[in-house]
């Protein structure tokens, strides 16, 4: 038998080793921190981020386009890219926002364009984390 057969039947009656559970007092540490109510996450939210420099505009649900395009305005933003088949893109060209660039192929073929050429983006985010003022991007 040779050493490639011998390592390949070793891997094969190998068995899946069996991962430990979370250590209890891990755990029990982070079930017990205070937890912020659900009605003041927002504000909790907004307060953290802040403190990370970030920009915070609180808006109605439906004047978020016409406070973008004021923001955009005052920064003298001139490119902002965008997903245009998302629902957030399609509001933002039916509201006529000037300086749309979409992103809409691989970034291998324009990365230069895109860091060069592009003043801001708008893009979504998959949640946030209200004690920390952190985003999932």
């Amino acid at each position: 038998m040779s050493a490639r057969d011998n390592i390949f039947r070793k891997l094969r009656a190998a068995t899946t080793p069996t991962l430990p559970s979370p250590d209890a007092a891990i755990a029990g540490h982070y079930a017990g921190l205070p937890r912020t109510a659900k009605a003041d996450l927002a504000r909790e939210f907004a307060e953290k981020i802040t403190a990370w420099h970030a920009e915070v505009h609180a808006v109605p649900r439906g004047a978020w386009v016409a406070k973008l395009q004021e923001v955009v305005a005052a920064k003298g933003i001139g490119t902002l890219l965008y997903a245009p088949a998302t629902a957030h893109g399609k509001a933002l060209e039916g509201a006529g926002v000037q300086g749309l660039k979409p992103y809409d192929r691989p970034i291998d073929g324009w990365k230069q364009e895109l860091f060069e050429n592009v003043d801001a983006a708008i893009t979504g985010t998959r949640g946030a984390i209200a004690e920390t003022g952190t985003m999932i991007v």
